[in-house]
């Protein structure tokens, strides 16, 4: 499988939209889609945030492996999958999109929840 394809794959999978990961990239929708079609391949900082917010280690990512503790918005098998939580990120507004994808793509995510609770007591 090409890195396109498989990245693609990775994000259908997980119900995010090319919006979503660039927003959590950084980056414009269109310098992400050029990614998926192999126009460009994305930069190492990139392929660290992409890697963390699939759950899989960088070389797997690169080699197009899945890993056993891929994780998706949908954690049942596909052929009884529920839509619901898939369902329940799309309804989100953009900037709850993107405050999810960040805690997702987080590697100390107590110290990003800590830092949520530590904002929100100061609001």
């Amino acid at each position: 499988m090409k890195f396109s394809d498989f990245l693609k794959q990775l994000r259908t999978d997980a119900g995010y939209t090319q919006q979503d990961i660039a927003d959590m990239l950084g980056i414009n929708r269109s310098t992400y889609a050029y990614y998926e079609c192999g126009k460009t391949e994305p930069a190492i900082r990139h392929l660290k945030k992409l890697s963390a917010l699939y759950k899989l280690h960088m070389e797997d990512l690169v080699c197009c492996r899945y890993c056993p503790t891929h994780l998706t918005l949908n954690t049942a098998e596909p052929e009884t999958a529920d839509t619901s939580d898939v369902q329940k990120f799309q309804s989100l507004d953009r900037s709850e999109r993107q405050l999810v994808l960040l805690y997702r793509s987080t590697q100390n995510k107590e110290a990003f929840l800590q830092h949520i609770r530590a904002y929100e007591e100061n609001d």
